[in-house]
């Protein structure tokens, strides 16, 4: 006896492109294998069959073919079905009762593990989603889990279609009686460089690490790159348990965006922040000056720079990286004008960016410690000493110590980092403008000197590694103490006289931000100008 039968054809997701317009995260047609829970028992014979014509194992087809909500609505089990498995499931249809294979357009990302963390990922839709929104999507929705995908489901998503089918005893389509046509998605134009993008991936191949390079200028993210990676194609597709558990066992993390979700000590990248609250709190000026002996002592613990320095000033004490004169500095200054001018860059706090799950690091201050550092809740000088030069209990993501390093070269604008530029939906584009989060209104000499102090670090100092021939860059390098060789940071901005790009770079464990960071930073800065990236002599440096 035949019945009518209702099916839900999925919207198209809305296409990703790159500012250029290269394709990220597209859409093509994909056999999809779906079954009716009325007509198809896995416990059964047919289930074992269908396992076979799949080449999938027996348990996991039981586990997909589990229905998510209405035990009438169909199940997808499996997504891309190559064309040798569509023609054992066409050789043995008449013993696979309520199996049927659609094509459908399904999520693609063409350029595999490229931006993955900003783009995410999808899955398949959560009972607690499903029962929110019964309207808007089905049991075998796929929907954004991570990044982009998550942040812009309600823009990518569309609207589903649907068939009314007259269906035989097994479940077979015998006619169709209706049929209304899905709505693709909306479309992202995205504020990302591929070419930038590609030179900060290429240069954390091997690494464990992230990069980010922002627009000074109004807070469009150019680059944002995390390593170790995934490729999303094998959640698209419906990933299996064995590389699931592959990704989830992996002791590096692939799923974490390290770029915002991470948070480390930006060792001297700090001494920017350091700086300016010494000029503001009139505590130094460009006429400073130290002497480095390589170690000072407060009480009868040694505190010690990375190298003795000798005669050291403003400008030197900055581009050599000489922690004895941060030391002096963050003493005479103290540890509450350090914190108020990094949160007045928006340290300590999510930058704002589209995507969720930022990490909002931590600016420790006296009150700070009493709240939440027991048993001893007492700030003791020498933590004002370790504020000073980046390390304790001071924590960044690499997005933030991208922002503030082109905050100050913007002379304390902050912008909003955003990577979408616009959203295109029925031919009808709604632009992103920039948003100013904060302005840190200091004088505008004292961001002058800090910028002199950042370029003197390229041209003669620590970060040598990342200059440009014909480019005004300025930079700084970091070490951050740690557990194991030290986490490699370097910050740069260019060009100085009109900054577009800001970079930061962390390597985990990388030692040195001069060798395992600059070089990263050179690249991207690179392919930004799109000039040769010609390896600069690197040099020995915090």
């Amino acid at each position: 006896m035949n019945r009518l039968r209702r099916e839900r054809q999925m919207a198209p997701r809305g296409e990703i492109r790159d500012r250029a317009g290269r394709l990220l995260a597209g859409t093509r047609p994909k056999f999809v294998l779906s079954v009716d829970p009325l007509q198809f028992k896995p416990i059964r014979p047919e289930g074992r069959l269908l396992a076979e014509c799949l080449n999938m194992p027996y348990e996991e087809l039981k586990s997909r073919c589990k229905p998510v909500g209405p035990k009438y609505q169909r199940v997808r089990v499996a997504i891309d079905i190559p064309w040798d498995a569509l023609a054992r499931i066409e050789e043995h249809k008449a013993w696979l009762p309520g199996v049927s294979v659609d094509l459908e357009e399904l999520r693609y990302y063409p350029q595999a593990k490229l931006g993955a963390h900003l783009l995410g990922y999808i899955g398949p839709i959560s009972e607690r989603e499903l029962q929110e929104n019964p309207e808007v999507y089905a049991p075998s929705s796929r929907v954004g889990m991570t990044g982009l995908e998550r942040s812009y489901e309600k823009d990518l998503r569309g609207c589903d279609g649907g068939l009314i089918l007259e269906v035989d005893a097994t479940g077979r389509r015998t006619r169709l009686l209706r049929k209304d046509a899905p709505q693709r998605g909306a479309d992202l134009v995205l504020t990302i460089d591929s070419a930038v993008q590609e030179a900060a991936e290429r240069g954390l191949a091997g690494k464990v690490g992230s990069a980010v390079a922002i627009d000074p200028s109004n807070g469009e993210v150019l680059a944002l790159a995390s390593r170790p990676a995934y490729d999303p194609n094998l959640f698209a597709q419906g990933i299996g348990v064995k590389a699931w558990r592959s990704i989830l066992h992996d002791k590096n993390l692939p799923l974490m965006n390290r770029a915002i979700q991470s948070a480390y000590p930006p060792g001297s990248t700090f001494k920017l922040i350091s700086a300016l609250a010494g000029l503001k709190a009139g505590k130094t000026t460009p006429g400073s000056s130290a002497y480095c002996t390589g170690a000072t002592f407060l009480g009868k613990r040694r505190f010690r720079c990375w190298k003795r320095h000798g005669y050291v000033t403003f400008y030197t004490a900055l581009s050599e990286s000489c922690d004895i004169f941060f030391y002096n500095l963050g003493r005479s200054v103290g540890v509450q004008a350090i914190s108020d001018m990094a949160k007045a860059f928006g340290l300590g706090s999510p930058t704002g960016i589209d995507l969720i799950n930022e990490r909002s690091g931590t600016v420790p201050s006296v009150e700070w410690k009493r709240r939440y550092v027991k048993p001893d809740p007492v700030w003791h000088p020498g933590e004002t000493y370790n504020l000073s030069i980046g390390q304790g209990y001071l924590e960044t993501s690499t997005l933030q110590m991208a922002s503030v390093t082109g905050a100050v070269a913007a002379h304390g604008r902050v912008y909003r980092p955003h990577l979408v530029r616009a959203v295109i939906h029925n031919g009808k584009q709604t632009l992103a403008p920039p948003k100013l989060s904060r302005t840190v209104n200091l004088p505008a000499q004292y961001f002058d000197h800090v910028i002199r102090g950042l370029e003197l670090t390229v041209t003669s100092g620590t970060g040598r590694a990342a200059a440009l021939p014909g480019i005004r860059i300025g930079g700084k390098t970091g070490s951050a103490e740690t557990t194991g060789a030290a986490h490699a940071w370097f910050v740069s901005v260019a060009p100085l006289d009109d900054p577009k790009i800001a970079v930061a770079v962390m390597v985990e464990h990388g030692a040195h931000g001069a060798t395992a960071a600059a070089p990263i930073a050179r690249d991207m800065m690179a392919a930004y100008f799109k000039v040769r990236s010609t390896p600069a002599p690197t040099v020995s440096g915090d």
